[in-house]
This record gives C-alpha cells, structure tokens and sequence, in this order.
C-alpha cells in the first residue's frame, strides 16, 4: 500500500521530523510492505518537494491513502498560506478519492469562521481522525471518526529517570517568535531570576541557535535522530517554549515551564502537570515567573512524580493510535 505524508518536514523544525520519522515507523509496523513518500522542502526518493507542484499532484494521485500527519497543520495563526497550501492538498486528495488519515494532528487556532467551515468540510469524509489534544478534539467531536490520541512523538517512547532530587541546573528552549521577543529578551537582563549560565536548546534550527547565542547562551541542538538518546546534559530544570521541548523534557523526567506562544505549548503543559505562562493572552510578568520558579524549587520532587505518571499516560494513548 502506498501512503503520501504530508507535514512541515525536513525543515530543520525537531519536532516535525520526529512526527515524520515515528509515522513512518507507524504505518510500517501496521501495513506490511507500506511504501511510505512525504512532502517535503526538496525532491528525493522518498520526498516531494511542496515547491513542485505538478509532481506533488502526482504523487497524491498516484498513492493509496494520504496521511496528515503528526504536527499542528490545520492553524491560521502563523500563517493563512500555509494552512491554505495544506487544505489545498486535503481537497485535491479528495477529488481523487484517496483515502484521508488524520493521524495524531493538532488543530487550531482557526480564526475565522470561514476558514474553520473550510476545516470541517475537509475532514468529514476523512477515514479516521485521530488529535493529540482537547483543544483540538472540541473542533473535530462532531465527527463520529474522531478519537483523541497523543502527540505522535510519545509514541513507541519510553521514560527516563530524571536522578536530580532538586533544582540545579537550569536549560532553556526558546524561541525568538517577533512578538514575544522582546519580552524573552527582557527575561534575561533579569539577573536575579538565575538563568543568565543557563544550557541553551536548540529545536529549531538555525534560528533558536541563532536567537539564543545573542542572548548569550551556551547553546547545543536538539536533532531528531537524538530525540530519544539518554542525554539529558544533567539538567534539573527547562523553561521551555516550543512544543516538543516540552515533549523532550516530559521523557526525560525533567520538570518545565512553558512560556506558551500559542495554545497548544499550553496545552502540553497542562497535560504533563506543568506550570505554564500563556505569552499569547498577554499573560507575562518577570515577577510571575520567578514565583513559579521557585514553586517548582519548593516543590520538585512532587513535579517530577506528576510528570512520569503523565508522561506514561501521553505514551499509552500514542501505543494505541490506530489508523
């Protein structure tokens, strides 16, 4: 059988090529022989260049099923023009009566009402839908083929035990998003919050790396084909904003922060039994996040039992994904 991924992959972005690597190893252990292509930002064997649009055609029309998969695609709130480029290819599927997998998806923030009918029509006739979240899963419960899973990346995963028993040494996963960046850069002229020797990492790159060392970090990227490696770097403690940082620190037994830029960083938050500061409310004072710094001080032992046992949870739910 031969299946057509589609998702923000190989480009640079951790997160989305872990998503990219566990649904392929997904789709093979349930279809035996499954050839698997996906899109991508450059032509190979296995991939299709999304700035190639008659091979693209091509190659949905050609394969079997198409699978959207892992990540949170179907959002307008970085981009109209991605999230139109992605219904495009939804619908251009449906024209050739392929099969349509939603797998593990997050959805939303839809703004717009036309955009969010656009959404639903796109994935009603959909053979299985399956989110990470329940955010998403309130867009898509009216259709009966919708089941909450977990983030693909927890999938096949197992935990590692995080041996600190309190706060020491601090990481941080930021991001230079343009509204928030000079609210991240205020954070770190504070120097009483402690994070001024702070480990930098990287999950997206060049450009964390980049936003970090100017904030004068030592700073080491997270690659995907280290996802799941033992390493830690010692650390007790991550203030963490992209959503598979978070993901990174819950396998590591490592208790976080979220500085949540969109929704779904708080949602992961919540989920694992995190603190989180929500940036995108407006949410953010330098004096809160001292004060949940040093809750999670006080507390840690406490954070670290309620992360495992959620940790567990996200990767039972991930195991028993079905497509």
């Amino acid at each position: 059988m031969k299946f057509f991924l589609i998702g923000y992959y190989d480009e640079n972005n951790t997160g989305d090529d872990v998503c990219l690597a566990n649904t392929r190893l997904f789709i093979k252990r349930q279809f035996q022989g499954a050839c698997c292509r996906y899109l991508s930002s450059k032509n190979s064997d296995d991939s299709v260049s999304k700035y190639s649009w008659g091979p693209l055609f091509r190659a949905i029309f050609s394969c079997d099923a198409v699978v959207l998969g892992g990540g949170g695609l179907l959002q307008n709130s970085t981009s109209n023009k991605s999230f139109l480029f992605y219904l495009v290819l939804i619908f251009w599927a449906k024209l050739c009566q392929k099969k349509l997998y939603v797998f593990n998806q997050g959805i939303g923030p839809i703004k717009g009402k036309v955009f969010q009918s656009l959404v639903v029509m796109a994935l009603k006739s959909a053979s299985y839908i399956s989110v990470r979240d329940n955010n998403s899963y309130r867009f898509v419960s009216s259709l009966k083929q919708a089941r909450i899973t977990a983030d693909i990346a927890f999938y096949s995963a197992s935990t590692q035990i995080n041996s600190n028993t309190h706060l020491s040494k601090v990481g941080v996963a930021l991001c230079g998003s343009g509204k928030h960046k000079a609210v991240i850069q205020g954070l770190f002229k504070q120097a009483n919050l402690q994070f001024k020797d702070a480990l930098g990492l990287s999950f997206y790159r060049p450009y964390d790396e980049q936003f970090m060392i100017g904030l004068g970090c030592r700073c080491i990227p997270i690659q995907a084909e280290g996802f799941y490696n033992e390493e830690s770097y010692e650390l007790s403690f991550l203030i963490a904003m992209r959503y598979h940082s978070c993901v990174w620190a819950g396998l590591k037994g490592i208790p976080f922060i979220a500085l949540a830029y969109d929704p779904k960083v708080a949602e992961i938050a919540a989920e694992l039994g995190q603190p989180c500061i929500k940036l995108y409310e407006k949410d953010f004072d330098l004096m809160r996040l001292q004060e949940l710094f040093l809750e999670v001080k006080n507390n840690y032992s406490q954070y670290k039992e309620q992360l495992v046992l959620a940790v567990d949870k996200q990767i039972n739910r991930a195991n028993a994904a079905r497509i």
